[in-house]
């Protein structure tokens, strides 16, 4: 499968990386806003490349949605077991 991953990477022109890259910052930004998920950005923040960084190579912006997307991914857990539990003893309460 990551084979047939890096062959559509490589194949993605610059624009539709950029649109990638603009899809996970508002995935992100949803996350932390919405869903009130802390995403740890540190790697993506340095990097210093945001979607709107037109003139950025292509491969800084392969480099900044790749750390995007790990970053969101970490983020983003299964609730513990005891965790279920509370949410399942608050919706039965009301």
């Amino acid at each position: 499968m990551v084979v047939v991953w890096d062959t559509v990477w490589y194949a993605m022109r610059k624009q539709e990386l950029l649109h990638v890259h603009a899809l996970l910052a508002a995935v992100e930004q949803f996350c932390e806003t919405t869903l009130d998920t802390e995403v740890d950005t540190e790697t993506y923040e340095r990097l210093r490349v945001r979607p709107n960084s037109i003139h950025a190579s292509k491969r800084s912006h392969e480099d900044a949605v790749f750390a995007l997307a790990r970053a969101l991914d970490e983020s983003v857990t299964e609730p513990s077991a005891s965790e279920s539990v509370e949410s399942t003893t608050e919706l039965t309460a009301d």
